[in-house]
C-alpha cells in the first residue's frame, strides 16, 4: 500500500523530519483540507485582499499537499515515530506534574471543612458573603491547603474561591480561612443557585507540558510548527497510548493520554493553558508569582453539571500566589 506524504517547506519539517498528515487518501480530504486553508488565510490577510491571498493560499497549500511523492506504510510509520521523538526531545524539560480531582458527592452533614466544590463554604464568622455590583457570588471551591499536592500554600487554613456571573477584572474573591477561628458553614443567599456539593476523594497525578502556542519563544520551536495539530491538541481529539482516540476527561480518568499534553481541566500544578499568550502575573514588588491551580469551562474530571458555575466567558481562570507579599491574583485565559 502507497501512502502520500508532504514535502519538506519551513510549515512543517523538524529539521530532517518531516511532519506527516495521518489520513493515507488526500483525494478524500481535500475539501477538509481547502476549508483549513481557507480559514488560515482569512486570518492572514487584510480584508482588502482577503479574496485573492486566500484563493492564492489555498491553491499552493490543497497542491502542495496532494501532488506529493509516495512511500511505503512502514517508512510512515518509521518517519512518524521519528518525528514524535523528536518533540518529546525538546519539551521534555517542561514537563511538570499536573494533579487532577477526582470528586464523588458529599452528602450535606459531611460538607464541614471537606476539600470540595459547591455545597455550602466554611467561613469565619467575621467574613461576608462576598458580592460583586450588589449580587452574592458563586461558592466555586474550598480545599484544605494542606491537601494540596506540593503544598504551595502552606499547612494551615482553608483556600475559599468564589466567582461572579460577569466578566472584569475583579469577577472572582480568593482567600484563606482560618479553620481554628470561630466559624462554620454559611448558608447559600437568595438568588445564588445551590449546587450540590462534590468532595474532592482523590487526585489523578499525570505529566504535563506547555500549551504549544506558550512554546513560541522557546530557541528552536520553530522546528515544530504545526505538529501539534497532527498528534492532538484540541480537546476530544486525543489519541491516547494506546492508540485510540479520547476526550480528555476520559483519558485523564483512564490515565491513558500521552506526557506531551496541556490539560484544559480543573488541576492542581503543571503547566497552565492559555489561550492567548503566557499572562502570568507578577506580584507589586515585580516577582513572578507562582502558579497554583486552574478551574474553568472543561471542569473537573468526573460526572458533575457543567453548567453549575456560569462561568463569563468560554475559558479558564489561572490562581497565582505571591510567597513574598501573600496576595492571590487570578487571570481569566479566553479564546
Amino acid at each position: 500500500m502507497e501512502i502520500p506524504m508532504t514535502e519538506q517547506s519551513p510549515s512543517w519539517s523538524l529539521e530532517e523530519t518531516v511532519v506527516l498528515l495521518p489520513w493515507s487518501d488526500m483525494n478524500e480530504r481535500q475539501d477538509a483540507i481547502r476549508v483549513d486553508f481557507e480559514r488560515l488565510g482569512a486570518d492572514v490577510c487584510g480584508p482588502e485582499d482577503k479574496e485573492e491571498a486566500t484563493h492564492e493560499y489555498v491553491e499552493d497549500g490543497v497542491k502542495r499537499m496532494t501532488d506529493l511523492p509516495e512511500i511505503t506504510a512502514a517508512e510512515l510509520s518509521a518517519k512518524v515515530e521519528e518525528a514524535k521523538n523528536a518533540y518529546k526531545a525538546f519539551m521534555e524539560p517542561h514537563i511538570r506534574d499536573a494533579h487532577i480531582p477526582i470528586v464523588a458527592v458529599c452528602p450535606a452533614d459531611e460538607e464541614g471543612t471537606q476539600s470540595r466544590y459547591f455545597g455550602r463554604p466554611w467561613l469565619n464568622e467575621d467574613i461576608e458573603w462576598p458580592e460583586r455590583n450588589g449580587k452574592p457570588m458563586n461558592f466555586v471551591m474550598q480545599m484544605d491547603v494542606a491537601a494540596i499536592p506540593g503544598k504551595p500554600l502552606g499547612d494551615d487554613g482553608l483556600l475559599v474561591f468564589f466567582h461572579a456571573d460577569e466578566y472584569s477584572d475583579d469577577m472572582s474573591e480568593i482567600f484563606i480561612v482560618d479553620t481554628l477561628m470561630p466559624g462554620g458553614l454559611r448558608e447559600t443567599p437568595e438568588g445564588v443557585h445551590i449546587n450540590p456539593a462534590l468532595k474532592l476523594v482523590d487526585w489523578k497525578t499525570m505529566p504535563d507540558v506547555l500549551w504549544g502556542d506558550d512554546t513560541w519563544d522557546l530557541e528552536g520551536a520553530d522546528r515544530f510548527d504545526a505538529f501539534g495539530d497532527y498528534f492532538g491538541d484540541t480537546i476530544g481529539e486525543y489519541v491516547g497510548n494506546d492508540g485510540k482516540t479520547y476526550n480528555e476527561h476520559e483519558g485523564v480518568r483512564l490515565g491513558v493520554l500521552p506526557a506531551l499534553h496541556t490539560f484544559e481541566c480543573d488541576k492542581v500544578g503543571g503547566q497552565p493553558r492559555w489561550e492567548q499568550g503566557n499572562e502570568t502575573p507578577a506580584d507589586d514588588e515585580g516577582n513572578e508569582m507562582q502558579y497554583i491551580l486552574q478551574v474553568g469551562h472543561e471542569g473537573i474530571v468526573g460526572d458533575y453539571d457543567k453548567n453549575a458555575i456560569k462561568w463569563p466567558t468560554w475559558g479558564r481562570g489561572h490562581l497565582f500566589f505571591s510567597e513574598e507579599t501573600g496576595v492571590f491574583k487570578y487571570v481569566w485565559a479566553c479564546g
